[in-house]
């Protein structure tokens, strides 16, 4: 009976360890670092706690630098595990690659407004006329940082051709933190004059009035001797 006893006394104490240990495993598992599943920032660093879980404040920091605003970049499982080394994290390195992507958001550039903008620019550098403004290449992939606006965007250089028609400028682009980064752009440049239009259809024997006319730009090529150009 003692025997009988004592071999139900250390089973109990097996099997009471192994819980205790089980325990022990699955706290260690919550507390160690896991990868965020959808990676979104605004600043223009990526910090530990964008990218990990669990990331205390007094520990988080910046690590790598984020894309432009509006666009994205894919981050290797190598580099994860370099950052998470470096700084001491409990991560556990998957046999699989288990790369992330990162997203910065942005604020879509008014384009309109930079075209103005540049259109102002030329006007300080000796175009008299006033002009239309086109931007060549993607421009719905112009994105400016969440909290920033078209007043930011300073033109670094313009140059235009020798029949001004044609404009390749840099720009200082801002990036959400005071600094910028230059980038290129080019396009087409239009004279045009404000001329007098009709606004509405109007019957055979009508009379003009003031609220019948509206002005609009029309390009300087397009205007020959018999275009209205005063009323």
């Amino acid at each position: 009976m003692v025997i009988k006893f004592r071999l139900q006394s250390l089973y109990r104490m097996a099997v009471a360890a192994i819980m205790l240990t089980g325990m022990l495993t699955g706290m260690g598992a919550l507390a160690a670092s896991d990868l965020k599943e959808r990676i979104k920032v605004r600043d223009v660093n990526v910090r530990l706690s964008d990218i990990f879980s669990d990331i205390s404040f007094d520990k988080d920091k910046d690590v790598f630098a984020a894309p432009m605003p509006g666009q994205s970049m894919n981050v290797s499982t190598t580099k994860l595990w370099d950052i998470a080394q470096i700084n001491g994290i409990d991560w556990d390195k998957p046999l699989v690659s288990k790369g992330i992507r990162v997203i910065r958001e942005g604020r879509p550039v008014n384009i309109d407004a930079l075209e103005a903008l540049l259109g102002e620019e030329m006007k300080n550098r000796g175009i008299n006329e006033d002009v239309k403004v086109s931007i060549f290449g993607l421009t719905n992939s112009l994105y400016l940082p969440v909290n920033s606006d078209e007043l930011e965007i300073e033109i670094f250089s313009l140059t235009l051709s020798t029949k001004q028609d044609r404009y390749r400028a840099k720009l200082l682009w801002p990036l959400g933190d005071g600094s910028s980064k230059e980038i290129d752009l080019n396009g087409s440049i239009e004279l045009v004059r404000l001329v007098p239009v009709l606004n509405r259809t109007l019957m055979p024997g009508e009379v003009i009035e003031k609220s019948d006319i509206s002005w609009t730009n029309v390009s300087i090529k397009s205007i020959t001797t018999t275009t209205l150009q005063s009323t």
